[in-house]
């Protein structure tokens, strides 16, 4: 499945980042195992990574949606009776599938240890009932970067500030990817209350305030006039500027926003790299 590759793609770039896999995550351990059915064989292998698992496809098939598009007679993995994750992590699966095995699922719980792995699972498996659960798990996440970047919100301890910010613009950048809309809400409204200490935001931090913007228009709108007041007044002569003005798109939000000074304020970053 085409759009099932993309996402694992997703997934793949959401481990990096978060620092590997989870073959330590406790959660997995501690969670009855699936009971198997008296006089009934597994009927499917689901390979993730380098190993191999044995289960019973009408649970796949209840659980998700993607699995009984799947594992339909006209789906090559329905005649097959083997799913590949050939780039997932196979410890994750062993937790996921907690989540979809109805022996299980009521005693496996998202937390905020496990909600970021859970995600992009939750989102390739077209679970919408528990990816909602994650986005208000997540949204928790997405509040206390705030307490964390108040804390370090002093001139002595910029470096730190700062870097709390990029942990909250990646978790942003989640909640985008995704489509979390209240981990998304609670993410802007934090960025706004940064945006207004001018001093905290450094052009690399800029730039990926304008991605963001880019990427959701829910952020464009709350975002936007404040980065109106700190490039412009702040970073107009700075020689790294060009890097966030020499593409399409901000050259063309600067002036959808500002018109002839818009364009006057992009061609000045230009000719000044």
């Amino acid at each position: 499945m085409e759009g099932g590759k993309k996402d694992e793609e997703k997934s793949q770039k959401v481990r990096s980042k978060r620092g590997g896999s989870s073959r330590d995550a406790p959660a997995c351990m501690e969670l009855p195992q699936p009971k198997r059915l008296k006089g009934t064989d597994h009927d499917v292998t689901v390979i993730v990574g380098d190993q191999t698992f044995h289960h019973y496809s009408s649970v796949l098939r209840l659980a998700s949606e993607y699995f009984d598009i799947m594992l339909t007679q006209s789906m090559r993995e329905g005649n097959e009776k083997i799913v590949r994750f050939p780039t997932l992590d196979p410890a994750e699966w062993s937790l996921v599938y907690q989540f979809l095995d109805p022996s299980t699922s009521r005693f496996a719980k998202i937390t905020i240890q496990n909600v970021v792995m859970l995600i992009p699972w939750f989102h390739l498996f077209q679970m919408d009932n528990l990816l909602a659960e994650c986005d208000k798990v997540f949204a928790r996440l997405v509040s206390d970067c705030k307490n964390k970047i108040l804390m370090h919100a002093d001139r002595r301890e910029l470096k730190k500030a700062r870097a709390c910010i990029v942990h909250l613009l990646d978790k942003v950048d989640l909640s985008i990817m995704y489509s979390l809309s209240h981990s998304l809400s609670q993410g802007v409204r934090v960025l706004k209350k940064v945006t207004e200490q001018m001093w905290l935001c450094d052009m690399k931090i800029c730039s990926r305030l304008l991605q963001i913007a880019e990427d959701s228009m829910m952020a464009r709108e709350s975002l936007w006039p404040r980065l109106l007041c700190i490039l412009p007044t702040k970073h107009l002569r700075s020689a790294s500027v060009e890097d966030i003005v020499n593409n399409s798109f901000s050259r063309d939000l600067f002036v959808a926003y500002l018109g002839n000074q818009g364009e006057s304020i992009a061609t000045k970053c230009l000719l000044s790299s």
